[in-house]
Order: structure tokens, then sequence, then C-alpha cells
């Protein structure tokens, strides 16, 4: 399976803006983009942590753009142009960004230094399976394995540690760029080898009664399958759905876990 592209967004205490040493010199923003060995909240069923020199060799040779909001018309810096500086320390990524003078980036450096913009956020891709460790309670496992535990409804401590990616994107944010939880979902379809648009699209055909062509049919039928075994004992021999209830069961799931990202969970 392909490692996809990645959104993280971290709450610092250091992000700032720094003055102009000479007359004519842009301010900068200056912040960690990436923080090491820290856990991050609950990514529904799972934390996780940046492992130190996860992206060492990414900053020194990837042309990196630092972006607001992720937004490619709001341009900040970028690595290879010079304007935009990035650096490991002890915690984490450190960047600077020579600010163009421009009014969106002048609005941004007010943003900053009033406290409203406070947060800053990564996209990367992690560098193959061996860029990425998983732990079920401190004990090393499969991918797969963990992601099968998430939804077994028994609690566990699973933890994904990240040790080599690739960075493409670093810059403050005003808002994370996905709902954290809605990493679990997208991510137990990829592992099991789906494609998690295909899916999307599939559903929505089959909610809506319209005709699903072969492979659509083949995705809801081993997401299906999926969600079955994850759901009982590996014991007991899981049938092989049919697709109507393949469709279903899926739909139904899935419902329910947008339903909680919008709404949140209901009070007990």
């Amino acid at each position: 399976m392909e490692n996809k592209q990645e959104y993280r967004e971290f709450e610092m205490d250091m992000l700032e803006v720094r003055a102009a040493e000479g007359e004519d010199a842009p301010k900068k923003i200056i912040g960690h983009g990436a923080v090491y060995n820290k856990l991050s909240d609950d990514l529904g069923g799972f934390r996780e942590l940046f492992e130190p020199g996860s992206f060492a060799d990414s900053i020194k040779v990837d042309d990196i753009r630092s972006l607001r909001d992720h937004t490619p018309t709001y341009i900040l810096g970028r690595r290879k142009a010079g304007t935009l500086e990035l650096q490991e320390d002890e915690r984490g990524v450190y960047y600077e960004v020579a600010m163009p003078e421009t009014s969106y980036a002048d609005d941004l450096i007010v943003s900053i230094e009033r406290g409203d913009v406070t947060g800053c956020s990564i996209i990367f891709q992690v560098d193959g399976e061996k860029g990425e460790r998983w732990f079920m309670e401190g004990k090393e496992v499969e991918k797969l394995e963990a992601f099968i535990a998430m939804w077994d409804g028994k609690r566990h401590k699973i933890e994904r540690h990240i040790n080599k990616a690739r960075m493409y994107d670093i810059g403050p944010v005003t808002f994370p760029a996905y709902p954290q939880t809605d990493i679990k979902a997208r991510s137990l379809v990829e592992v099991a080898g789906l494609d998690s648009d295909l899916l999307g699209t599939a559903l929505v055909k089959s909610q809506r009664g319209m005709p699903l062509d072969d492979s659509e049919k083949r995705t809801l039928a081993r997401a299906g399958e999926m969600i079955a075994r994850s759901a009982v004992p590996e014991t007991e021999k899981v049938p092989e759905p049919d697709e109507a209830a393949a469709r279903e069961g899926v739909a139904e799931r899935l419902e329910a876990d947008r339903q909680r990202l919008r709404y949140g969970s209901p009070r007990k």
C-alpha cells in the first residue's frame, strides 16, 4: 500500500514574529512545525509521536513550502528560494519564514502578534513501511493488527511512532485541516488495501440506489468483511457477506462515524 500525504496540527507555545534586523529586511515568523517525542491527543483509537530525526533528510533536500492554512495562493516561503529555513533541534523541526510584502502576509503578522493564530501544521508522507512502527500495550505489532484492534470494542493503548517521513508544507494555521478522529476511518480502509475515495463513491451511489460497477461492488464487499472480522472474536468464523448486507453494514457504520465527527459523541 502506498502511503498518502497526511496533515497534523500542533498548538505551539512558540509561534511569533521576529522584527526585521535591517531597514529593508522583511519580518520573519518563527516556530516549531513538528514536535519530537510528544504523544498526540487521541487520533481516533491511537496516539502518535514523531521520533527525533524523522525529517532530518527531508528538510535538507526537499523543496518544502510554507503556506498559510495549506492554501497554495497564500505562499509565505520556500526552501529552494531561501525564504524558508529549516533545522532540527532538541524540540523538533524549527523554521523561519522571511515574510513576503503582500497583504495576506501583513494580515497574518497582525493575527500572530494578537494571539489569534497560534497553531502550526505540516503536510507529510511516511517514507515507506519502514518509516513507521506500531505499538499496542507497549509491544510492537503489525499495522493491520493495530487497526483491527481499534474496532474490537476494547480499550487498547495503541501508538504510532514515525521515524522517517518527507515534509511538503509547514506553516501557521487557524484550524486543523482535518478532524483528528477522521484519521482512523480513512486509515483502516487504506491499510486493508482499499481506496478510500472509491469506497466513499460506492457508498453514496449505493445509498442513492444507483448502479455499481464491479470494482465498487468488490470494494464494498471487502470493507464489509473487514468490519465483520474486527467485530467478532478471532475464534469465530466470519461468513462471507453478500453484496446487499455488505453495503448496508458499511453504510450504517460509516454514517454513525460521520455523525460523531460532526456532532460529537452523545453524553452518557
